[in-house]
């Protein structure tokens, strides 16, 4: 596309969770806005299907370490999706400037443990 603008979607879900996302931060953030240079680490914890669940009934779990922890999630959506919301949101909250402040960023997309529910863990730093 030589010379012209690359024209960006959103879609409508996406958006309708930034927006809700930059409120739930907005309501729990009570600093100035931060500036760049940031470093931001960003866990995703997905819901855990059933086929990660151990199959047998002995208490404590005697399945491999880990496998009633977290694992990775590899399905979609893809970490950078996941980075790009989230970077979007912190910045609809006033959070950050100017989400092109963050200079490092971290993506981790996990299962959650068998008993916790699906949520965000954000570290957000500045890198000076």
């Amino acid at each position: 596309m030589a010379g012209g603008h690359a024209r960006m979607y959103t879609p409508a879900k996406t958006r309708r969770w930034e927006m809700g996302a930059a409120a739930f931060m907005s309501e729990r953030y009570d600093g100035a806005g931060m500036d760049g240079p940031l470093s931001l680490e960003v866990w995703a914890f997905f819901p855990r299907p059933k086929r990660l669940d151990c199959a047998h009934k002995r208490q404590p779990c005697s399945c491999p370490r880990g496998w009633a922890g977290r694992q990775p999630h590899t399905s979609k959506p893809d970490a950078d999706n996941v980075a790009k919301a989230v970077c979007d949101a912190l910045e609809a909250a006033g959070i950050v400037a100017n989400d092109a402040t963050i200079c490092t960023l971290t993506v981790m997309k996990l299962y959650t443990e068998h008993d916790k529910p699906p949520r965000l863990r954000l570290l957000l730093r500045t890198d000076r």
